[in-house]
């Protein structure tokens, strides 16, 4: 039975420790977003409505010359030519530098923390 334990606890730190690395893996992939904000503004809204009419022009007469596409390559075009329109005409939201939580004045509490417990021992 202790066994048994043994395993199922360390399947569980195994587990865990997956988790926390999908976690850390996840948060590093930096995905671009669209200033959708950015609609609101009437000038960039139109230029957007435009930019969007005339790639969906020049995709419609595409299809009249090629008609068998399968619905998957007609949907990656369709979703390619969106994207960069949006692109093109809203941009992406701007990423934000983060300030470290470990500094500086950190460092030197913990340093003073170290010297505290060495003089006590």
């Amino acid at each position: 039975m202790l066994a048994r334990k043994s395993g199922a606890t360390d399947a569980c730190r195994e587990l865990s420790e997956r988790i926390s690395v999908a976690k850390r893996v996840e948060q590093q992939v930096h995905i671009r977003r669209f200033n959708i904000p950015k609609l609101n503004d009437e000038e960039t809204k139109q230029k957007y409505q435009i930019e969007i009419s005339n790639r969906f022009a020049a995709l419609a007469s595409f299809d009249e010359v090629e008609e068998k596409l399968d619905i998957n390559s007609v949907w990656e075009n369709i979703r390619d030519n969106i994207k960069i329109a949006a692109g093109q005409s809203i941009g992406y939201y701007e990423t934000k530098k983060k300030k470290p939580r470990f500094d500086e004045d950190c460092s030197m509490v913990v340093e003073r923390r170290k010297q505290a417990k060495l003089k006590c021992l």
